[in-house]
């Protein structure tokens, strides 16, 4: 059984001759004084610990200072975070539609009525399966009657079969269209949200920023 992750509370101290603010898991022995305190530990016990060196001040999280840590960390992480789903959106499967075609034997097919079927943009498990060169090398052929018989994932109402469809040079011209207007506006979408992200004042203003919204891709 996997223990839950402990995360440890961070001291934020601030240095009061140069207005620093440090982010610390503990606070360094140096940062002490010969000079003791008392003060009452969560058991509510009387006890004596060193006293901070006169320029040390621990801040709390409701001080400006703190604050704007807390939320420039926030922001980072928010842009990592819409970077991954950018990322996969990119690799994410589009559907489009063709002719189905029935394999009667070994590079022998006949046409079949049009179905939706799902075009693998992250199969680059090898070059020769790679779904850009495919639709490079069907664009590029001097036959303009030149197709391929593509393996892939046939829908259904409520679920998938394998089949394949006919991808000619028409057809191969609209998928990489479809493809490089959806990465650029994916691209430009990341770009203008971390402008969002950037200008935001306040943490509710970060929360309320969500990546795709109504877009779809």
């Amino acid at each position: 059984m996997v223990g839950k992750k402990i995360y440890k509370k961070m001291i934020y101290i601030k240095n009061t001759i140069t207005k620093e603010v440090e982010q610390l898991s503990s606070i360094p022995l140096s940062y002490y004084g010969s000079e003791k305190e008392t003060f009452i530990n969560e058991n509510g016990i009387k006890c004596q610990r060193s006293k901070l060196k006169d320029e040390y001040i621990i801040l709390t999280e409701s001080d400006v200072e703190v604050q704007e840590i807390i939320l420039e960390e926030a922001k980072e992480t928010k842009k990592e975070e819409f970077k991954k789903i950018r990322d996969l959106e990119l690799e994410k499967d589009s559907s489009f539609r063709a002719i189905e075609l029935e394999m009667l034997g070994f590079n022998d097919f006949i046409e079949k009525e049009e179905v939706e079927f799902l075009f693998p943009i992250n199969n680059k498990s090898s070059a020769l399966l790679d779904p850009y060169k495919l639709l490079e090398d069907i664009k590029q052929n001097d036959d303009e009657n030149y197709y391929v018989a593509f393996s892939c994932d046939i829908k259904e109402v409520s679920s998938l079969r394998e089949g394949f469809v006919k991808i000619d040079k028409s057809l191969a011209k609209n998928i990489y269209a479809h493809l490089k207007i959806r990465a650029f506006q994916l691209v430009q979408l990341y770009k203008s949200k971390k402008q969002e992200i950037y200008n935001c004042k306040t943490l509710e203003e970060l929360n309320n920023i969500s990546f795709l919204g109504e877009n779809e891709f």
